[in-house]
């Protein structure tokens, strides 16, 4: 039987308050289009964006979305080192900044979001969730290794699967950290887990004959209700602060998408 997917539905609450992102259309195309063609150049080139090829209203909110992460605490010259623009998104509902942020051997994804609005004298004013997402803001400049931080995240939650590393708000009171992040691999599933998935097996291959021989009577909501309430386990979480090597642990809660 496919293996269900599944998602995790309550984030570790001191992990991490990850940027704000919306998705949604690529950036419209610049004011000067190619020979032969009506649509405008991606901004994007590779791994990172051509200022260049940026039309006034892209390169506007480039520059007020590294104003607001600037604000947050960081120096121009920190952010020129490690900071590089990736992509800008000035589409219909769906507004955007995307950077990627680089220290050593770790890289993450920064999404400022792009909202507005409306003063009191009629003015459009944008506001970027960067701005709220990354609170106290320094300069890092020193990190742990990947190869540390993976020993760490193991000896924190056990055998885990994966692992990313974003940059966002951690801690308490929170500032913004660079933290690789991980859930553990559940353990080796349960007599009762077991049974289920065997009990799940046997109903479909059944519900498969039936539906060879035209049996037109039976439910065909049998497998869907005998999913109903048995997910639930706790899923154990971690994430590795890549400044000080401090690892945060919790739990989340495992269910179907």
């Amino acid at each position: 039987m496919p293996m269900m997917r599944r998602k995790l539905l309550i984030a570790l609450a001191s992990v991490c308050f990850t940027v704000a992102a919306a998705s949604g259309a690529d950036a419209q195309a610049s004011a000067s289009p190619p020979p032969q063609s009506t649509q405008r150049t991606p901004a994007v080139v590779g791994q990172a964006a051509d200022a260049s090829k940026l039309s006034d209203a892209e390169a506007k909110l480039a520059r007020e979305s590294r104003a607001a992460i600037l604000a947050a605490g960081l120096s121009a010259t920190y952010f020129d080192k490690h900071f590089q623009l990736v992509r800008v998104v000035n589409a219909p509902g769906d507004r955007r900044v995307v950077w990627k942020f680089k220290v050593g051997e770790h890289e993450a994804m920064l999404n400022d979001s792009v909202g507005f609005y409306t003063d009191e004298r009629g003015r459009r004013v944008d506001t970027h969730a960067v701005a709220g997402a990354l609170p106290a803001a320094h300069e890092i400049e020193r990190t742990i290794t990947r190869a540390q931080a993976e020993r760490i995240m193991k000896s924190c939650i056990g055998n885990f699967d994966g692992g990313g590393v974003v940059y966002a708000a951690h801690g308490n009171p929170p500032s913004g950290a660079l933290i690789f992040t991980a859930s553990a691999v559940a353990p080796a599933s349960s007599k009762a887990r077991r049974e289920r998935e065997e009990r799940r097996e046997r109903e479909e291959r059944a519900a498969r004959s039936r539906r060879k021989i035209g049996d037109r009577k039976a439910p065909r909501t049998d497998e869907i209700e005998s999913e109903v309430g048995e997910d639930g386990a706790p899923v154990r979480l971690g994430a590795v602060d890549l400044e000080t090597g401090q690892c945060t642990k919790g739990f989340g809660i495992a269910g179907h998408p």
